[in-house]
Formats: structure tokens, C-alpha cells, sequence
């Protein structure tokens, strides 16, 4: 299979969507205070090449969303990172295992709206690094279906109210996505 021979162009893409709703009870079992709602949505196209066979470099452009209500409160962030990356692929048949590894920086915004916010049109300084594993599907010399499983861990650098604020996060996720090897 040449899918990942030297000099091939790689352009593809994953997403993850994600929509929950949910009740909050509090009080007494007969006392109720509301529900939660949340949406996220996240997109990274991606552009590459293979400099050698099986290694590919790239470079990917990554947006989220979020919207969540809780009582009265709506809460929206969104966010843009620009993610360099290399993504290793192992072996000779159609499936092929992989690793891969990206860091990046960007820039995002949180707005908040209703009862006493305390966040209005929040700036965000943001870097992001994330490294995983996962099979390539390739169904034809051109065309494969990634799936896979990572690690990510951020930080997130904002003012608020005149205190410099750094917020970390990390979790484990996975993603789907088709990648073109032209």
C-alpha cells in the first residue's frame, strides 16, 4: 500500500460533537431549581505531507464551541488554535496503527449573559497539547478513516476584573475522522 510513502499530501480532518441535557434537583425530593443544558462542537482540518514513508508533519486548525445554561445563567466559549503535529504510522497492510503528538496556541472568548455574570466578553490566551494512538482504515490508496484515543492537557490565561487568572485542564478523549492522501 503507498498511502504513506515519502512526498504524499495528506489533508483531512476529525470532529466531536456533544449534546447533553440534564435536570438539577436540590432541596427536598419535592423542591426543584432548574436544568443544565450543554452543546459543544470542535473541528480540526488538517494539512500535511510525508517527508519519509509512514512519518507525517502537518499543521492543523482547530475550533470549539461550547453553550451551556445553567438557571439563568448562558454561558458560550469559543475557541481557535493553530496545532502543528507528527503523526507516526506502523506496518504495510490496509490497517495500520499510529501515534501522533501536537501542541499549539490560541486565542478564544467567553461570553456569559443573564443573573449576576461575572464573565462579559472574557479574552483568552490558550495552549493545548494532546498525544494519542489510533488505527488508519485505509480503503483505498487515497482514502482512510482514523480512529483513535488521546491525552490532552491546556491552559488558559485570562483577565478577570483585574486578576490574571490561569485555568489548567486534561482529560482523555477519542475522535473519527477521514483523512485524503493525495
Amino acid at each position: 500500500m503507498s498511502q504513506t510513502e515519502k512526498g504524499k499530501v495528506v489533508l483531512g480532518g476529525d470532529t466531536k460533537l456533544s449534546f447533553a441535557s440534564a435536570r438539577v434537583n436540590q432541596g427536598t425530593e419535592y423542591y426543584e431549581t432548574g436544568s443544565s443544558k450543554v452543546q459543544s462542537f470542535e473541528f480540526t482540518p488538517q494539512l500535511g505531507f510525508f517527508p519519509v514513508k509512514d512519518l507525517a508533519l502537518g499543521l492543523g486548525i482547530r475550533y470549539s464551541y461550547d453553550n451551556s445554561t445553567v438557571y439563568s445563567i448562558e454561558y458560550k466559549s469559543s475557541s481557535f488554535y493553530l496545532m502543528p503535529y507528527v503523526q507516526l504510522y506502523f506496518g504495510n497492510s490496509n490497517v495500520k496503527p499510529f501515534l501522533f503528538a501536537s501542541a499549539g496556541v490560541g486565542t478564544g472568548t467567553n461570553v456569559e449573559t443573564g443573573y449576576n455574570s461575572g464573565w462579559d466578553n472574557t479574552k483568552k490566551s490558550l495552549f493545548l497539547y494532546e498525544a494519542g494512538g489510533g488505527f488508519a482504515i485505509f480503503a483505498n490508496d487515497m482514502v482512510s478513516v482514523e480512529m483513535g484515543i488521546a491525552y490532552s492537557a491546556g491552559t488558559s490565561k485570562y483577565d478577570n476584573y483585574g486578576e490574571a487568572r490561569k485555568d489548567k485542564a486534561s482529560g482523555v478523549g477519542a475522535n473519527i475522522g477521514i483523512v485524503l492522501c493525495l
